[in-house]
């Protein structure tokens, strides 16, 4: 198992990864990573609900986070494009089946 840092080292390259993907619209890559971000985002919390990092290695800490929240919000900026897009062609896909779905040829 990974010591706290090396975790948090891990969870931030998972996260920018993440984000790599999703710039580059590799949604199934996206949410394959997803679910390594989870669990090691719950194995920290476990953790830190134990015992809390020296107050030496803090600093550090206090940077991967910010890095992580930084790169995370701006995945989340994309997926929620992708899923404005996927709703609106899906709209559209439904206003054209009504006008035209029901037609044979």
């Amino acid at each position: 198992m990974l010591d706290e840092m090396s975790l948090y080292e891990s969870l931030c390259a998972v996260s920018e990864k993440m984000l790599k993907e999703a710039e580059d619209e590799e949604w199934e890559n996206v949410v394959a990573l997803e679910q390594q971000h989870y669990e090691m985002y719950f194995c920290l919390k476990e953790m830190n609900d134990r015992q809390p990092l020296a107050a030496k290695s803090s600093d550090r800490k206090a940077e991967l986070i910010n890095r992580i929240l930084r790169v995370s919000r701006r995945t989340q900026a994309l997926i929620k494009q992708r899923i404005d897009k996927l709703q609106k062609g899906g709209a559209e896909e439904r206003k054209i089946m009504q006008a035209y779905g029901a037609q044979t040829v």
